[in-house]
């Protein structure tokens, strides 16, 4: 699956699309997951700061939003929701 991920913009830009695709899933919980994303190209993903989120647009064009944990991830390309 391919997704296009929005970092929340700083303060007076515009929001950016990443292309990103599912490199993994891992259950963690009864009908939990975490998904591992990884970037298309080989630019590093957005810095996760404590408390951040992400939209993520998925090809049938629905937006929804995900908590990011930090340390999850030591692939700079990828984040991990």
């Amino acid at each position: 699956m391919e997704a296009l991920l929005m970092p929340a913009p700083a303060a007076n830009t515009k929001p950016t699309f990443i292309g990103a695709r599912v490199h993994a899933r891992r259950e963690v919980a009864d009908q939990t997951w975490l998904f591992e994303l990884r970037c298309s190209g080989e630019e590093p993903m957005p810095a996760i700061t404590p408390g951040a989120h992400i939209d993520v647009e998925l090809p049938d064009g629905t937006l929804r939003q995900y908590s990011l944990p930090a340390g999850l991830s030591a692939d700079p390309r990828a984040l991990v929701i």
